[in-house]
C-alpha cells in the first residue's frame, strides 16, 4: 500500500516507579514499577516480526500522582512517550530535588534515589490516522474501569476512536455525535511494569489485583481504515495474538484455536459482509468448535412488536410477518 501503509502500532503503559518519599512512609518495595523484563523481550520480539511496527511505552503514574519518573532500566528508552504536562509536572520534581539537595529549599517531599534523571520523553498525543488517535488521560491508574468519565474522548477528538495507556485494558464503543456509519472505540492498553499501588487501602489493593499485563495494536491500512485490538498477556509475559504465542523471548508459533464464538446472527436479517467475515475467520483460525447466538431473527413472532402495528405492517411489506415466511 502506498504512504506507509500498512502501519502497526503496539502500545502499552509504564508505571511511575515508587520514590523515595512513598518508600518511608509505606515501605520499600523495589518490584513497584519494575519493568517485567519476559514480557517487554517478547513485544519486542512481536514488533519486529511484524512489517513497519512500532513499539509505543506511554508512561503512567505510579501509586500517585506524584510518582511519575519511570524506573531506570526504562528512561532511556527510545520508544517512551509522556504526556506533556505530566512532564512538566516532572521537572518541577526535579529541580525542587535539585534544591533540597542543594540545602536552598526544604521540602519534605524526596522523589529520586540517587540521581535525578535528564532524560526528555516525547508526548503521547498523535494521530495514528484520520480516525484514530493515541492520546492521554489523568485518569488514576488504580480506577477499576479507566473508562468511566472518558467516552467523551472520542467527540473531543473529532469524532474518532482513541486509545489511551492504563494498566487496565477496556474496549467500549463511543456514542456518536457526528456523522459516520462505524462507531467510534475507546480502548486502553495494559502495562508492560509490574504494580505499583498503595495496598494499605481497599482501593489499591484491589487495583494491585486487577493489574492487566499486555497492550494494544492498531493496524492501520490507509488514512480512514484501522484495526485496533487489546492484547492481554500472563504473569509469566506470554501472550497470544490472532492465534500466534509469544514466549520466552522466542519468535511466534501458531497455536490451536479451541472455541470461535460469532456475534448475534439473526437470520434472515443478517449482514453478508459479516457472514463473510465470520467464514474467514473460521478459515483462518481452524476452531474446533463454533458457538453461535441467536442464529434466528424470530421477528414475526417477537414480543417486542406485539401491539405495535406500525411495526407489524413493515414487517408484513418486507414478507416477515409470518413465521413460515421467515423460517424458509
Amino acid at each position: 500500500m502506498p504512504n506507509g501503509f500498512p502501519k502497526t502500532y503496539v502500545i502499552t503503559a509504564a508505571q511511575g516507579a515508587q520514590n523515595p518519599y512513598h518508600a518511608e512512609k509505606y515501605g520499600r518495595d523495589g518490584s513497584k514499577g519494575r519493568p517485567h523484563a519476559k514480557l517487554i523481550r517478547n513485544i519486542e520480539k512481536y514488533v519486529a516480526d511484524r512489517r513497519n511496527a512500532s513499539l509505543e511505552i506511554c508512561a503512567v503514574p505510579g501509586s500517585y500522582v506524584d510518582e511519575i519518573e519511570l524506573h531506570q532500566d526504562l528512561q532511556e528508552r527510545p520508544e517512551i512517550r509522556m504526556d506533556r504536562a505530566v512532564f512538566s509536572r516532572l521537572e518541577g520534581q526535579r529541580r525542587t530535588e535539585q534544591a533540597r539537595r542543594d540545602g536552598v529549599r526544604d521540602s519534605k517531599d524526596h522523589y529520586f534515589w540517587r540521581d535525578i534523571p535528564d532524560t526528555a520523553y516525547r508526548g503521547t498525543l498523535e494521530r495514528l490516522n484520520s480516525k484514530m488517535h493515541l492520546v492521554s488521560s489523568p485518569t488514576p491508574s488504580q480506577n477499576e474501569d479507566p473508562l468511566t468519565g472518558n467516552l467523551d474522548l472520542a467527540q473531543i477528538y473529532v469524532g474518532t476512536s482513541v486509545v489511551f495507556p492504563h494498566p487496565k485494558q477496556r474496549l467500549k464503543p463511543a456514542p456518536k455525535n457526528l456523522s459516520g456509519k462505524l462507531p467510534r472505540l475507546v480502548l486502553t492498553t495494559g502495562a508492560c511494569t509490574e504494580p505499583n499501588y498503595n495496598t494499605t487501602n481497599s482501593r489499591g489493593a484491589r487495583a494491585a489485583r486487577n493489574h492487566q499485563y499486555g497492550f494494544a495494536v492498531v493496524d492501520i491500512f490507509s488514512d480512514t481504515l484501522y484495526f485496533p485490538r487489546i492484547v492481554p498477556a500472563l504473569k509469566d509475559g506470554s501472550f497470544i495474538d490472532m492465534g500466534v504465542r509469544y514466549s520466552s523471548g522466542q519468535g511466534g508459533r501458531k497455536v490451536k484455536t479451541n472455541t470461535l464464538v460469532l456475534g448475534d446472527l439473526h437470520c434472515p436479517v443478517h449482514d453478508p459482509v459479516t457472514m463473510e467475515a465470520n467464514l474467514e475467520m473460521i478459515n483462518f483460525f481452524e476452531p474446533d468448535q463454533v458457538i453461535i447466538h441467536d442464529l434466528f431473527d424470530g421477528r414475526s413472532v417477537s414480543h417486542h412488536t406485539w401491539g405495535n402495528d406500525i411495526e407489524r405492517m413493515l414487517l408484513a411489506e418486507e414478507g416477515h410477518a409470518d413465521l413460515g415466511n421467515e423460517l424458509e
